[in-house]
């Protein structure tokens, strides 16, 4: 199997889990919020941060990191899952489907939209009570402990 055949099943097997995520969002939406709804976003988020490492797509790894992070929260109830919280994680999912899309076109790595990436890791890490943190910087986020790699981080 060459490379290129596996980054199809990577971009094929994101686009499943980003309507598996959705699915579950609009049913905690409409529906009411379950662990296995919960459940279900995380492992999509996970599952992409994961895969997209293997290809080195960084910034897939850290925003889906981040949003992974929020999701634990709320999977552990350290974090209630607020109307303004589920529309933040279905334009998270609406950003990450339009990375993915951008790997696609060949433009891996690169942000797309600076401006909405911004805003929306501004919002994750206030949930996670963080300011000034920038996507690329990869987290440790452990039992209120928190890790980085930057220095110049102001948390």
């Amino acid at each position: 199997m060459d490379f290129s055949s596996v980054r199809t099943i990577f971009l094929e097997e994101a686009r499943e889990l980003l309507s598996e995520m959705e699915v579950a969002l609009l049913e905690i939406e409409s529906e009411g919020q379950t662990p296995e709804r919960i459940n279900a976003v995380f492992r999509a988020a996970h599952t992409i941060k994961g895969s997209a490492g293997l290809f080195g797509l960084e910034l897939i790894v850290s925003f889906s990191h981040l949003m992974e992070s929020v999701l634990d929260r709320v999977r552990k109830n350290a974090l209630p899952l607020t109307p303004e919280l589920l529309t933040t994680i279905l334009k998270c999912g609406d950003y990450l489907g339009k990375l993915v899309y951008s790997v696609d076109s060949g433009c891996e790595n690169e942000n797309i939209d600076a401006q909405e990436c911004s805003q929306l890791t501004g919002k994750l890490n206030e949930y996670l009570g963080i300011q000034h943190l920038p996507v690329s910087t990869h987290l440790e986020i452990e039992e209120g402990k928190l890790e980085t790699e930057s220095t110049d981080t102001k948390v």
